[in-house]
């Protein structure tokens, strides 16, 4: 069974010492859920947000009456274009799936036309209980980590997580300028906040 807002006081700590950092204009949140994160942060801003189940995006879209609300598979949206130009100068990625956020992350990227002075990204990686069980060497995106560092990725999952992330956004021309990483209370659970200028 899906539990939403798991984690919540770890998710409402990372993101609270993102906007220690920078003060963001516009939102995208990758998976709406029951919409915690917007009650506490995104309230004020403008954004997108996307969300697969019908009785969630109801409750989204009342909550969010200025907002761009998809009701879709993030993924294929994103492969859409739906995200592609969107505006913003500082823009927030917010990315908290059930599983690995890098599809969502590298599909928004892939696709991704704007150019914004700013890109912050705050994210949940459920990956790592997969990769403390069995490692990285069949699971998406890990492949060229396993080849340079080994099968056991979870002892320094938050160092790798960091060099993916920052190869990813250098092919964007962009580079990492603040990092902050820790794993959550069950030890299971990854979090990462970023500020990206560009080049």
């Amino acid at each position: 069974m899906k539990k939403y807002n798991s984690h919540k006081k770890e998710k409402i700590s990372i993101r609270r010492a993102l906007l220690n950092q920078i003060n963001i204009d516009y939102v995208v949140e990758f998976y709406g859920g029951k919409g915690l994160m917007y009650a506490h942060f995104w309230h004020k801003l403008p954004g997108m947000v996307f969300e697969r189940n019908p009785l969630l995006v109801s409750q989204l879209a009342l909550e969010r009456p200025d907002w761009q609300i998809y009701e879709c598979d993030t993924i294929k949206a994103l492969q859409g274009g739906v995200a592609s130009t969107i505006p913003g100068n500082i823009l927030c990625l917010d990315c908290d799936p059930f599983g690995s956020p890098w599809p969502a992350i590298d599909t928004f990227f892939a696709n991704l036309k704007s150019r914004h002075r700013h890109i912050a990204i705050v994210a949940t990686d459920g990956s790592i209980q997969k990769i403390m069980l069995t490692g990285g060497w069949d699971f998406y995106g890990w492949e060229p980590f396993v080849q340079k560092y080994g099968n056991k990725l979870y002892g320094k999952f938050l160092l790798y997580s960091k060099e993916r992330l920052a190869i990813l956004l250098e092919s964007q021309g962009y580079h990492m300028t603040w990092w902050q990483g820790y794993y959550g209370h069950t030890k299971k659970i990854a979090f990462y906040v970023q500020r990206l200028p560009h080049r």
